[in-house]
């Protein structure tokens, strides 16, 4: 599975407006696409910032929404909200687990491993902080997104509530298994919290 993450900047009084857009244009609209996954929406009040996130069945489905006007009807439909060009990034899924589509808030991290220790890297999440995450109270879904050409990886994970995040956050076990991928990065990782306004992930 592929995904196509893209991340803007929108105009402070337009963020309700460009999550309505996600939900209620670009949803149906993917849904028409050969190889379409999923959908997920996550916005910051404090920073404007929105990140979307497209999955896909395969890179090459992926890439032929890029080769027809799919992608470039999805701008227009968002260019009234946006306060910036959005960035987008091609991305590997190497780990997702889709527990349940209730989740409201969600952790970003964005990782700069070591390029000799990738594998090792997706291997411990999947096998250690992902199971670990899996058994703290109000954990939704699991998304882990490789760039291997440029050793970049992100991962995410959805919560019920913000409580629910903060706990995953101070829990131990949880806390123990994301440590032992710190010995894999280059710098250490960058942390943001999201609301999630879309959230749907098809079997």
């Amino acid at each position: 599975m592929y995904a196509r993450m893209m991340q803007a900047l929108i105009k402070p009084d337009m963020l309700d407006t460009a999550a309505a857009i996600s939900r209620d244009g670009v949803l149906p609209a993917a849904h028409q696409q050969p190889g379409f996954k999923g959908l997920i929406v996550l916005t910051d009040p404090a920073t404007a910032k929105m990140v979307t996130i497209t999955l896909w069945t395969t890179e090459a489905m992926m890439r032929a929404g890029e080769a027809s006007d799919y992608l470039e009807q999805q701008l227009a439909r968002m260019a009234s909200a946006l306060a910036a060009p959005p960035t987008q990034e091609a991305l590997a899924v190497r780990a997702l687990e889709a527990a349940h589509p209730n989740a409201m808030q969600a952790r970003l991290l964005s990782y700069q491993v070591n390029p000799l220790l990738l594998d090792d890297f997706v291997g411990t999440f999947r096998d250690e902080v992902l199971p670990a995450a899996r058994r703290e109270r109000g954990f939704g879904t699991g998304l882990l997104l490789i760039n291997p050409t440029a050793a970049r990886a992100i991962s995410l994970t959805l919560w019920d509530s913000e409580a629910d995040l903060e706990g995953g956050q101070i829990s131990g076990d949880l806390r123990a298994r994301l440590s032992h991928l710190s010995r894999l990065l280059i710098n250490p990782p960058v942390r943001e919290t999201f609301h999630v306004d879309v959230l749907e992930i098809l079997p």
